[in-house]
């Protein structure tokens, strides 16, 4: 688990940002597209998944959708699931390179794991000599291992944000400087246990 320490002075890094050339970047695992005035939101590719009883690990990817026209600069998110069914892979996190530093702390965005969570926050290099906006969808896979699946069961995974400095703190954030958060709706996924072929 890599610790943020320092987070609290992004917003520094977010300030000078608006005097800083921005440019565009994108990644695997999701296109640029339109944003929307409204609300943004941050869900699973799927709304529901279906896992092998006899499955080692499964993945779930973790998208923001519509993206913002200005791209995104920084972001956080938690994926909760029943820890009595599930455990974390090692590691469970992957993250697009270009979202994967942690603030003016350079590389490496900060992760956290625990019993039925799986955790993420990062950014986009601020270090550079000209900040790289994300342009595309995808934020995070998590991948997960089945703890003793019973064939027919039904489990639930839950989106949240990510807060470690306090539910003001701006998570998303885009690439001219504006602050998503409060049109920002998190969503949850329907997971069923495929009894093995019999």
């Amino acid at each position: 688990m890599r610790r943020a320490t320092i987070w609290g002075v992004l917003s520094a890094g977010i300030a000078a940002l608006s005097a800083t050339p921005v440019t565009a970047s994108s990644s695997a695992g999701g296109e640029p597209q339109a944003a929307s005035p409204l609300s943004s939101f941050v869900g699973f590719e799927e709304p529901q998944y279906q896992v092998d009883a006899l499955a080692t690990t499964f993945r779930v990817r973790v998208v923001l959708e519509p993206v913002p026209q200005a791209g995104l600069i920084s972001y956080g998110v938690t994926l909760k699931f029943d820890a009595q069914a599930f455990d974390v892979a090692k590691p469970g996190i992957e993250i697009p390179a270009p979202l994967d530093f942690n603030g003016l702390q350079g590389p490496g965005a900060f992760t956290d794991v625990g019993p039925g969570y799986a955790s993420v926050k990062g950014t986009v290099d601020l270090m550079g000599q000209a900040a790289v906006r994300y342009d595309a969808s995808l934020l995070a896979s998590f991948v997960l291992i089945p703890k003793d699946l019973e064939p027919g069961g039904a489990y639930e995974l839950v989106l949240e944000p990510f807060y470690t400095v306090g539910p003001d703190e701006a998570l998303y954030v885009t690439g001219e400087g504006g602050v998503l958060d409060a049109e920002m709706v998190f969503g949850r996924a329907s997971l069923e246990v495929i009894p093995e072929p019999g």
